[in-house]
């Protein structure tokens, strides 16, 4: 879809400085939070009561052939659960992301530019980028109960083998030991898939309004990966080094290259950088702040 500007509009932007950066968008907290919540609702009304009832029948001495009976009911019923209720908060979720991060973009390009052109915000690019997006999130969620029952399962029957559980705990141990950790995976899950579902809705929008070069921007604290004062000093295969890609101009849609200091000359990145986008790394709080070009707008935008 072509940027469309009256002619007054279009004089505004003649008359500004030609290049313009837009503020970051950052990933909408309340999205999250609210994923988070939905998440840990669902666990707490299934997984939970499933777990402790297998522990119950554990404990009363059940046999092999009926607790193996018992595992694969409660799979199923858990699955069947997951299934029915993880459509409906992830489409919450997305467009809740949907809303806040247009509205932030609405909000910094009015700002920059002084003109409203948020036609380009709803192009056909964003909606496949939200259904992609909320299908990667959906798988996540609804595995839940598939990945924590296997591995009830595979306790039981390591137990049952006289092969030891990990850390020296015993059989209930471990079994609330794998129910805290899918219980954590709600949050892991929802701070990584907004960020990641805000970052590809961003590079997108960004795109539509004719914007090819961004500049990486940190939180700029302790926990940044490669940061030599932080937590995490060393860059990893995951991530790369975050640390180093503050303020570093970068373009859209070509994860190879960068800018030297000189911000004109481009080469490729070395092996420590990361290999993909702010905020679409695991666990990434990085964002984009796009460098508009006006004279590239006016050149794409359709005069009324």
């Amino acid at each position: 879809m072509p940027i469309i500007l009256d002619i007054d509009q279009a004089k505004v932007l003649r008359r500004k400085k030609r290049i313009k950066r837009l503020q970051p968008v950052k990933s909408p907290v309340q999205a999250e939070r609210d994923l988070r919540i939905r998440t840990e609702q669902l666990w707490a009304r299934v997984i939970f009561p499933s777990l402790e009832r297998i522990k119950t029948a554990i404990d009363s001495g059940m046999g092999q052939e009926q607790l193996a009976n018992l595992l694969e009911y409660e799979l199923n019923q858990a699955q069947w659960a997951y299934g029915a209720e993880t459509g409906e908060i992830v489409d919450m979720w997305r467009l809740a992301v949907d809303r806040r991060t247009r509205a932030k973009l609405n909000a910094a390009l009015g700002k920059s530019l002084g003109i409203d052109i948020t036609a380009v915000l709803d192009e056909p690019e964003v909606a496949e980028a939200l259904s992609m997006g909320a299908w990667e999130a959906e798988q996540l969620i609804v595995t839940m109960p598939t990945k924590v029952m296997g591995d009830v399962a595979d306790a039981v029957m390591k137990n049952m083998r006289g092969v030891p559980l990990p850390e020296g705990r015993n059989l209930m141990e471990q079994i609330d030991f794998l129910g805290t950790r899918s219980k954590k995976w709600a949050k892991f899950i929802a701070r990584d898939q907004t960020a990641k579902l805000t970052s590809v809705l961003n590079q997108t929008r960004q795109q539509a309004l004719g914007v090819e070069d961004y500049v990486w921007r940190t939180v700029q604290d302790n926990r940044v990966v490669g940061n030599p004062f932080g937590n995490y000093p060393i860059g990893n295969d995951k991530h790369g080094n975050h640390y180093m890609m503050e303020g570093v101009t970068c373009k859209w849609g070509d994860v190879t290259v960068y800018s030297t200091d000189d911000g004109k000359t481009w080469k490729k990145r070395t092996s420590e950088m990361p290999k993909d986008t702010p905020g679409n790394q695991i666990q990434c709080r990085c964002t984009a702040a796009g460098i508009m070009d006006l004279d590239k707008i006016l050149e794409r935008a359709l005069l009324q």
